[in-house]
């Protein structure tokens, strides 16, 4: 008995062996090629941007961002923005008096993005924006008028969703909107939806 116990075990032993030398039950080339594979895959790099705007009361909004980023899998994009937005708005006031304002913003952000559908994706934006704003306040009553500029850094966090077109591989256009969730009064994105659209191209794909 302990005989046949012992050739059992030797078998076994021997079949392991010989499945691990063959690789059986592991990731191909596991073992001659670990530590010098990559899973990193140029054919999943997207790079792109977009175009957005709106309307305010009294002015408008707009901004571009260029953009470069990877698809994690078909469903899950992520990567980073860079952005500069221009929005200028007026507000006029009894008598002739107003108040001008001009947003100059310099942005970067990170984007990811899910498709729960194939033309349906969510996304989030957090956000971090350099804002130069010139005001100009004019008091018609004593023919007054003021000048002023400021500096300012502002946080935002941007959520929503859009639709997407595929245009073959990874590549597709977009359209979106979304809402800023921070909320800052100085934020160009105030109290107002952000509508953008867009490309992602994979350009090194087959």
């Amino acid at each position: 008995m302990k005989s046949l116990t012992l050739t059992i075990l030797v078998t076994l032993l021997f079949s392991l062996s010989c499945l691990a030398d063959n690789g059986l039950g592991l990731a191909e080339n596991y073992g001659i090629g670990k530590g010098r594979r990559s899973t990193f895959d140029k054919s999943k790099i997207l790079v792109g941007g977009g175009l957005g705007g709106g309307s305010l009361q009294g002015g408008f909004i707009f901004n571009v961002t260029p953009s470069i980023g990877y698809a994690f899998t078909d469903r899950f994009h992520a990567g980073i923005n860079l952005g500069y937005f221009y929005s200028q708005q007026e507000i006029p006031y009894t008598g002739g008096s107003y108040e001008k304002f001009k947003n100059r913003v310099l942005s970067s952000s990170l984007y990811a993005r899910v498709f729960p559908l194939d033309v349906i994706f969510l996304q989030v934006m957090p956000e971090l924006n350099f804002v130069t704003t010139k005001y100009e306040y004019y008091y018609a009553l004593n023919n007054d008028l003021q000048k002023e500029t400021r500096h300012t850094t502002i946080p935002a966090f941007l959520v929503g969703g859009g639709y997407a077109q595929r245009l073959g591989g990874n590549s597709y256009m977009m359209i979106s909107v979304m809402y800023d969730i921070v909320q800052n009064p100085n934020s160009p994105y105030y109290r107002q939806p952000v509508f953008g659209g867009g490309l992602a191209l994979g350009l090194f794909g087959n």
